[in-house]
């Protein structure tokens, strides 16, 4: 469900959209999905800067441990390479 929905956000992104809204259930990895997105926009020179909102002080802390745990995962040229 994360990569649909994050392949998703990136075709609306590169087909000009820049104002989008994503809306999930919860429990489907929304801030996993955001922390991803974020990194992907910003690692492929998309976006310079990110504004990330929250209305509520739990979100925000859970979102700063989600990006403080967000590992990334090895290219496959990377894994082949070793």
């Amino acid at each position: 469900m994360a990569q649909a929905s994050i392949l998703a956000v990136e075709n609306v992104i590169i087909n000009g959209r820049r104002e989008l809204l994503v809306a999930m259930a919860t429990g489907t990895g929304k801030t996993y999905l955001t922390v991803a997105q974020v990194y992907r926009l910003l690692e492929s020179k998309l976006a310079r800067r990110i504004l990330f909102l929250v209305d509520r002080k739990a979100l925000a802390a859970q979102t700063v441990r989600e990006f403080s745990a967000f590992q990334l995962r090895p290219r496959a040229s990377a894994r082949h390479a070793a």
